[in-house]
């Protein structure tokens, strides 16, 4: 017996009926384990068990219920241009026949003439009905036949009997129009789904623009040549080469050469660690200022990081508890209500007929009946909740803020304890002069550091020259300029010798060595020269400019906060003090976050832990929401609950305010559309609704429902997003 999980990309779910009806399809197939279908991203996940079921029977399933799977870009775009064209015929069909309706294209006459009309309008909503809307009703009748209750068997049943009831026009002129409400059905129903597919294509534009989708390519050694190839195809046991500077792709062990590689991502640590031959490497880390040739251990989405994200990623495949009781509420109590509102109706009004004698009281029955069923015909209910969700989805995406689920805008409304790192989060991630010892010789040690230093990627020669830059100093070349792996760099500076990096290389190079007299700074390097000249620099990670705002905003919000970092408790203590009111816990390993999560949330918090690598990922698990932040975000933004893309703290304020008017357009949106139907059940059941006000009331309420979702959400998002002040609390 054999688990797999089959991830699937299906187009056509227009709201959260069609989700619901795709779940609970495949869980009641012999062998599905589970099944989440996450309406947002457009994907569905289903752990099954090998023995009873395979991928073949569960794609077609999916698509016997009158979804489309799709595949890359180009199917999403065929499948948009095949439901917007079936959406247009229905529409152009309504309009036809609601023109018929209205004598604009028939004049009526007495006699036999009334039947040449009656015929078109028959034929046009064969065509709109059974034509344009041919795979929904074959997914209403799949869905009846396995005994569930949805939007698609309510859609079934109201327009195919609309259709007979106006087939019985040819007898009574009065029950034409019910054509119109037929075909208007399967219009709302087509429009609906495309929308939807116009928000997929959207969502996977935009996404595709801010992370960016190709493989990355390394160099190879291949028969005693280097050759550039794609990750996919680097092997176990391959050999790589990795630049100064160069991403590490893959878990190894190094062949040759040495290099200091900078493992922030992995243990939290700002300080890179040298390594030499035999040394193992994470895929993730960044290479220094070496070239390191390394043996492959695991393939490019086999490696350590790789693992550790593959066993996050189900358990943060869930739905909100808003949605779940949305989809329970639409299923079980408001498919059966309008059915047997409608039941009722027809009995009522067939019981006033027999009571009456009046016999013509037998077609108002069902007329009524089916007005109530039209009416109560949930698409505009389901789609309002989920459309809000997918446009704020779009609108957040484009903004480089990733919410991988509908369900996390309640979670991140509720927040009220927020967990930041510190290295690339709070602080820039990268290495600041601090300090210069001795001081009043400050312009003629950057002067000969950055001028040994200018050409090298090490974040010490970076930092060194960055100062040299904002100093004004022009710097001269370097001559027999040599980088000493692991170690500095050494050359020749207007003749004389001068070495930048640790105590090991000026020791080696003879040089005087100084001691260094900082306790403010995390990273020491010495610079030494043969003319008598040297001095030691230190070094911090610059905390970000905007940090203290954001903090002191998050915390006038009545919302705590605290700090967690790999990092001394000196280096911890110094980032604290420049943010001002934060409380902050050092030198934490991946398992110490993780107990302060568990603690936090037992203790009734509800957390959002903010991060940059794999160091984090376990604390994203535990957290109600993680967010994966910045520089490092390519580590681990494909399992975080949400991705800030780029290096903008203001992005957390603007995440939680934005996610409360989510919440509360979400539930007006709900609101409005339940009233409309609720308000045409009513009128219909009590027989003071005319087809013509019936299709008012359907289009008005699909209307508000794109109003709020499609239109006014974005609109307000927007506003809300460049408008935030963080000094206005």
């Amino acid at each position: 017996m054999e688990t797999k999980v089959e991830k699937l990309k299906v187009s056509g779910m227009a709201c959260s009926f069609c989700a619901a009806t795709i779940e609970k399809a495949l869980k009641r197939e012999k062998g599905v384990n589970k099944v989440t279908v996450l309406l947002e991203t457009q994907e569905v996940y289903v752990r099954y068990d090998t023995k009873y079921i395979d991928s073949a029977r569960i794609r077609n399933l999916v698509s016997s219920l009158g979804y489309y799977l799709i595949d890359g870009e180009a199917s999403s775009k065929q499948v948009l241009s095949h439901t917007f064209f079936r959406a247009a015929i229905s529409f152009a069909v309504t309009v036809m026949l609601w023109l018929i309706d209205m004598g604009h294209i028939f004049t009526l006459t007495k006699g036999n003439a009334e039947f040449y009309p009656w015929l078109v309008s028959m034929s046009f909503a064969f065509v709109s009905n059974f034509g344009a809307g041919f795979n929904i009703q074959k997914g209403a009748l799949r869905a009846a036949t396995k005994g569930i209750l949805n939007e698609h068997v309510l859609y079934g049943v109201s327009s195919t009997a609309a259709f007979f009831i106006g087939g019985l026009g040819f007898m009574n002129r009065a029950y034409v129009p019910f054509f119109v409400v037929s075909s208007l059905l399967t219009t709302l129903h087509l429009s609906s789904g495309a929308l939807q597919s116009v928000v997929d294509l959207q969502v996977e534009k935009a996404l595709g623009q801010v992370m960016g989708n190709v493989l990355p390519k390394v160099i190879k050694l291949k028969d005693t040549r280097y050759v550039d190839v794609l990750v996919s195809d680097v092997s176990a046991g391959d050999l790589v080469v990795v630049n100064p500077g160069s991403r590490i792709l893959f878990d190894g062990v190094v062949e040759d050469g040495e290099s200091e590689v900078a493992e922030a991502v992995i243990t939290g640590e700002s300080v890179p660690v040298r390594k030499k031959k035999q040394d193992f490497v994470y895929a993730g880390t960044t290479n220094g200022s070496g070239r390191l040739l390394i043996k492959v251990l695991s393939r490019f989405n086999e490696g350590y990081i790789s693992r550790i994200l593959d066993l996050v990623n189900w358990a943060k495949q869930t739905k909100s508890s808003s949605l779940t009781l949305l989809e329970n509420v639409m299923q079980h109590i408001w498919v059966p209500f309008v059915l047997a509102v409608t039941t009722c109706t027809f009995l009522a009004w067939e019981l006033a007929s027999v009571i009456t004698g009046n016999h013509a009281l037998t077609l108002n029955a069902l007329a009524n009946a089916l007005l109530v069923a039209s009416i109560g015909y949930p698409c505009a209910i389901g789609l309002s909740y989920p459309l809000v969700r997918l446009t704020a989805f779009v609108t957040l995406l484009k903004q480089g803020i990733i919410i991988k689920g509908e369900g996390l805008f309640e979670k991140i409304k509720n927040i009220d304890m927020v967990i930041f790192d510190k290295t690339g989060v709070l602080t820039q991630g990268e290495l600041k002069l601090k300090e210069v010892h001795p001081g009043e010789h400050k312009k003629e040690l950057v002067f000969l550091a950055a001028a040994v230093a200018q050409h090298s990627a090490h974040p010490v020669s970076r930092a060194i020259t960055a100062q040299a830059t904002d100093m004004g100093l022009v710097l001269p070349p370097a001559e027999d300029l040599k980088e000493v792996a692991g170690k500095g760099v050494v050359g020749k500076v207007n003749g004389h010798l001068v070495a930048l990096g640790s105590k090991e290389l000026l020791k080696d190079y003879g040089l005087y060595l100084p001691e260094p007299a900082f306790s403010h700074s995390s990273i020491h390097a010495f610079v030494s020269s043969d003319a008598g000249l040297a001095g030691v620099f230190g070094f911090s990670d610059a905390v970000r400019k905007e940090a203290k705002d954001v903090i002191n905003w998050i915390l006038d919000k009545g919302i705590g906060c605290i700090m967690l970092t790999g990092d001394k408790h000196y280096v911890a203590c110094e980032v604290a003090s420049q943010i001002g009111q934060l409380q902050f816990a050092a030198e934490c390993s991946p398992e110490k976050k993780l107990r302060t999560v568990y603690e936090l949330r037992n203790q009734g918090r509800r957390v959002l832990m903010i991060g940059d690598g794999i160091n984090d990922v376990a604390a994203f698990a535990a957290a109600d929401v993680g967010c994966a932040f910045g520089k490092s975000i390519d580590v681990a933004r494909q399992h975080a609950d949400v991705v800030i893309v780029g290096g903008n703290l203001e992005q957390i304020p603007r995440l939680l305010r934005l996610a409360r008017s989510v919440v509360t357009m979400s539930l007006s949106s709900i609101i409005g559309a339940i009233f409309f139907s609720a308000l045409g059940i009513m009128l219909a059941s009590l027989g003071h609704l005319t087809v013509m006000l019936t299709m008012v009331i359907m289009a008005f309420d699909f209307a508000t429902v794109i109003a709020i979702g499609a239109l006014i959400t974005p609109l307000i998002l927007r506003r809300q997003y460049w408008n935030l002040r963080l000094d206005s609390v």
